[in-house]
């Protein structure tokens, strides 16, 4: 194959990749505008049951139609969509949690000590992160960061236990070992 024909592959190919990632991204941000204007969008509650309307096809007043309670489908599709992005939003917060914490230890055990070094970069700005997604975007924009404060707390409350049990058995070894010597 010729020189020019594989640089003509691999344009096709990264063009390819950047229309499906462009393709993904407006479909995520299309997914969290129906989450964030879920409430304004959904045109029935999708919890109240009315089985004179049961099992209705797709129609002006119910666009997916209606369960065999009744309810209707779209505005259950909205309501499920949230929830989906908030399991989305804390799974995400995460694991840039573990990044972190992962880059942390890494810096940490260059100066000498893991646990603070992990902690320390870790705990930036967290709680900012918070009230300004809570005051200046709409409340389920505050998901990730108080998820990612969540984990953060667990796994800062793991790595001390865990730090304080290795010094607690190296600390005995040690005192075994030296009454030994005695």
């Amino acid at each position: 194959m010729s020189e020019a024909v594989t640089v003509r592959i691999q344009k096709i190919k990264k063009n390819t990749i950047k229309g499906r990632l462009i393709f993904f991204l407006i479909l995520v941000a299309i997914l969290l505008l129906i989450t964030v204007f879920a409430d304004k969008i959904v045109p029935y509650d999708p919890y109240v049951q009315d089985l004179n309307q049961s099992r209705q096809a797709p129609s002006a007043a119910h666009w997916m139609g209606t369960d065999q309670y009744g309810r209707d489908v779209f505005s259950r599709v909205v309501v499920g969509a949230q929830t989906s992005i908030f399991s989305t939003l804390a799974l995400v917060a995460l694991v840039l949690c573990l990044i972190q914490f992962a880059v942390g230890r890494a810096i940490g055990r260059r100066c000498g000590d893991r646990v603070v070094g992990a902690q320390g970069l870790a705990q930036k700005n967290t709680v900012l992160a918070v009230w300004m997604a809570w005051t200046y975007f709409d409340p389920v924009s505050s998901v990730a960061p108080a998820a990612y404060i969540a984990w953060q707390n667990i796994i800062n409350s793991i790595q001390l236990y865990l730090h304080g049990r290795h010094a607690t058995q190296a600390h005995n070894s040690h005192h075994s070992y030296n009454s030994h010597l005695s």
